[in-house]
């Protein structure tokens, strides 16, 4: 019997909610490297069938942040410090360049919803929000490079984003406080305000060689580059 379009709605709302929660513990480091997610104890956790969880696991699995391993189940995906040098590299390159497509099509519309979001990175920083507050900085950086029109490579950047924000928030010592995060995004708007391409690619570069600010060996690999 087929299933009705509210029983199919409901199977979405629980996945989602999965999804959303084991997405914010990995980021946050409550979910550690290599800690097992089994389908039957997620369940049990949320409460549901193994059906929503496998297809939160599935999307979890298209991010990254978790690595099905067929019979053996699943666990959380490792990520390395190697690997974020690399995708430092990628998403700076990504995001300098694209800014030369998008700065001449960025309008006042635009330059509002961005400086909108940086005040809600400043309140969710007051509030001591880490994660919301990382999920408002990639929701910002994404927005300035979607005016570059380089719609291929917005999932290369959005992986890049996610995964460096899960190192710093959950394996990086020090780095920045939670304000100097939110309010380190203001040059790139009035940069992009003024519409000086150069010095929006310095903002961006900036901002980038400050992300994991408390490992210095790491970001001195970056900087040489």
């Amino acid at each position: 019997m087929p299933k009705t379009p509210m029983l199919q709605r409901r199977r979405l709302n629980k996945s989602q909610s999965v999804y959303e929660a084991l997405r914010r513990s990995i980021i946050l480091g409550e979910l550690r490297p290599a800690e097992p997610l089994g389908e039957l104890q997620v369940a049990q956790m949320f409460s549901c069938s193994q059906g929503p969880v496998r297809e939160a696991l599935l999307r979890l699995q298209e991010e990254g942040l978790v690595n099905r391993l067929g019979y053996r189940g699943t666990i959380v995906s490792a990520i390395t410090s190697e690997e974020i040098v690399e995708m430092l590299l990628m998403r700076k390159l990504i995001e300098t360049r694209g800014a030369s497509y998008a700065v001449a099509k960025i309008d006042d519309s635009a330059i509002d919803y961005l400086s909108e979001l940086v005040r809600s990175m400043e309140a969710a920083a007051e509030e001591g929000d880490e994660f919301e507050l990382s999920e408002l900085d990639r929701r910002f950086h994404m927005q300035v490079f979607q005016n570059a029109g380089l719609n291929a490579l917005e999932p290369i950047l959005e992986r890049c984003l996610l995964h460096v924000h899960r190192f710093k928030i959950s394996l990086s010592p020090g780095g920045r406080t939670l304000q100097e995060t939110a309010a380190g995004h203001w040059p790139i708007v009035e940069t992009l305000r003024a519409g000086e391409e150069v010095e929006v690619k310095r903002a961006i570069t900036r901002h980038i060689d400050t992300v994991c600010g408390g490992s210095v060996s790491l970001m001195s690999r970056v900087g040489d580059v």
